[in-house]
């Protein structure tokens, strides 16, 4: 075959790569546009378009490209479309085909509906946070010269977030929520530090950063006021609470319901069952959480997929680094990881466990 043959045969398939690319791409430009649509009809509509490429390729795409191959001044269109094509198959980083497959599959699982609680009304929601309280039997020690993992590793994450188990535990008991799934939550929102403000400081704030309207929404009380999702104000005046706090975690629980980890964990799972009625998984109620307009778009498969990682670190080998890590650190210091996490998980008793159901 001769040098000219194979480049013309290269342009033709780069061509047939992109425009097949960016037809898949805008069906799913589409589908993110109209939330309405139910999940298993767009699984079974994905199917459709995927056959279709069939005769598209045939009678559309196909002879495109054999024009384009003989076109030299169309190369730039070609190689446009094929920056496009390498994009959407994944081989550049980002939100690629491969995880809209993987996304087509999780849309069947409505198929088998998740068992929630019923939804309770908000005034009981109210009377129960103000049963659970917090009471300061069990102290936490000193824990001043413990050294953690930088907290934007996964191990740092992970050794922070642990500190809150029993508090996740109870709440992914009592709504039906797979294990480890609030913490690989926490590890991304605050790096598992209650007192940790969202990165723009708008108001955000909790284990599982919630903003002020969302949580007045779901029963619980914040620090002073806030009117919009994105309140900068409020995160000043929040920021400001917490240093006046001198960083005293259930100080601030006292003036933030988002401050308190189990009322902060429980109203997230409230939320997050709020997608899951909608969508029909718990995958759908991590995206949810993320924002309930980010469900069919690219924001919310990318928050899920870190979500996942974190949780598959946290169920699997990534206590066990953690630990060796914290000894490594810790090393003379007299103190052992189970010592450590033992403080936090007693001090957590301190937010209303024993009253949670």
């Amino acid at each position: 075959m001769a040098l000219d043959d194979v480049l013309e045969f290269m342009k033709s398939a780069a061509f047939r790569t992109g425009a097949n690319a960016a037809y898949l791409y805008g069906l799913s430009e589409l589908s993110e546009r109209m939330p309405e649509i139910g999940s298993v009809t767009e699984a079974v509509s994905t199917g459709i378009a995927a056959l279709s490429l069939i005769p598209l390729n045939r009678y559309i795409v196909g002879p495109l490209a054999r024009r384009i191959a003989e076109h030299e001044s169309e190369g730039f269109f070609a190689k446009s479309l094929t920056v496009l094509g390498l994009f959407s198959l994944n081989i550049l980083p980002g939100y690629g085909l491969k995880d809209e497959v993987q996304d087509v599959f999780g849309d069947v699982l409505p198929f088998v509906r998740v068992i929630v609680p019923e939804e309770e009304d908000l005034e009981e929601i109210i009377g129960r946070n103000k049963k659970i309280g917090f009471n300061e039997k069990f102290q936490l020690p000193d824990f001043s010269k413990v050294q953690l993992a930088p907290r934007e590793s996964t191990i740092g994450r992970i050794q922070r977030a642990y500190r809150w188990k029993p508090v996740a535990d109870a709440v992914e008991r009592k709504y039906g929520i797979p294990s480890g799934t609030l913490l690989a939550m926490a590890m991304h929102e605050s790096y598992g530090d209650p007192l940790q403000p969202n990165a723009s400081n708008d108001g955000g704030i909790g284990l599982l950063h919630m903003q002020g309207t969302t949580a007045k929404s779901l029963g619980l009380r914040i620090y002073g006021s806030s009117r919009r999702d994105s309140d900068k104000k409020h995160g000043k005046s929040l920021k400001a609470m917490i240093e006046e706090c001198n960083y005293r975690l259930h100080c601030v629980a006292k003036e933030d319901d988002r401050g308190h980890p189990l009322k902060n964990l429980d109203a997230a799972a409230r939320y997050m069952i709020q997608g899951v009625r909608v969508h029909g998984s718990w995958d759908s109620g991590i995206k949810w959480y993320r924002g309930p307009g980010h469900v069919h778009s690219g924001t919310g498969r990318r928050y899920l997929k870190v979500v996942k990682k974190n949780r598959t670190a946290l169920n699997e080998n990534g206590l066990e680094e953690a630990e060796a890590d914290f000894s490594r650190r810790n090393h003379g210091r007299g103190i052992t990881f189970d010592d450590y996490m033992k403080g936090f998980h007693d001090y957590s008793r301190n937010f209303g466990l024993e009253k949670y159901r």
